[in-house]
This record gives C-alpha cells, structure tokens and sequence, in this order.
C-alpha cells in the first residue's frame, strides 16, 4: 500500500543544488511532487550537501538547501530540507527533500507543471 500524500512524477533533469556557503553542487532532480522532491548526486557532493548523511546541521537545525531546476521552460529555485540521504550504489546517492515553505511561489509553479504532465496521454512508442 502506497502511504505517499502527494502524487509523484518522474522526472530526470539537471540541477544544481546551493548551500548556504554560496557553492553549487550539479545534482539529478529524480522526482517531483506537491510536498518535495528527491535528487542524486555522487559521493562526494553528497557528503557535502548532507555531511555523514546527516539530516540536521552541527547546531541540531534541519540542513536547508535551495535546489535549482527547470521543468518544460521554466526556471524554479526551492527552498527545501533533507528530509533523507541514501546510497544507491558505490558512487550514487539519493537524496529526499521536502520544501521549507510550501507556499512558495515555486512550489504552486511545480503543483501546475506535476498536473500537466499528470494529465498528458502517454504515447505509444
């Protein structure tokens, strides 16, 4: 049984993933829906965006990140936090992300575009 509140949507885009130091990380945004989204990224970039694959900051504060992508033509920059971090494979990792604020003007923007896409026929290939 599926227990997930939003419905999900698969996607595989580039991104970029920034840290409150200013550096960007290039990230894969993997899916999208209405309460957040998840990324991959390799080892490295992964130990620094969730260092030890902690969830929280030195200070016990949910480690927020702004994520940068841009499904059909449209740029959006998320505030979110990591809500997860898993390995994948030697050098692949997945991380779970939930949005800060969900009333962010980017959020209602990815709820407009997961509804298109939801909504699209699949073709026959």
């Amino acid at each position: 049984m599926d227990r997930r509140r939003f419905l999900r949507i698969h996607v595989d885009l580039p991104g970029t993933v920034k840290l409150a130091s200013g550096m960007e990380l290039p990230v894969r945004v993997f899916d999208v829906s209405g309460g957040g989204l998840q990324i991959h990224c390799d080892a490295l970039d992964s130990e620094i965006i969730a260092p030890g694959g902690d969830c929280l900051d030195r200070h016990g504060r949910p480690i927020e990140v702004d994520v940068c992508f841009q499904p059909e033509s449209q740029p959006l920059q998320l505030r979110c936090r990591i809500v997860f971090v898993r390995r994948l494979s030697r050098d692949r990792y997945c991380i779970g992300l939930s949005y800060a604020d969900p009333l962010q003007s980017d959020v209602v923007e990815v709820e407009r575009v997961l509804l298109n896409t939801a909504a699209r026929p699949s073709t026959p290939p």
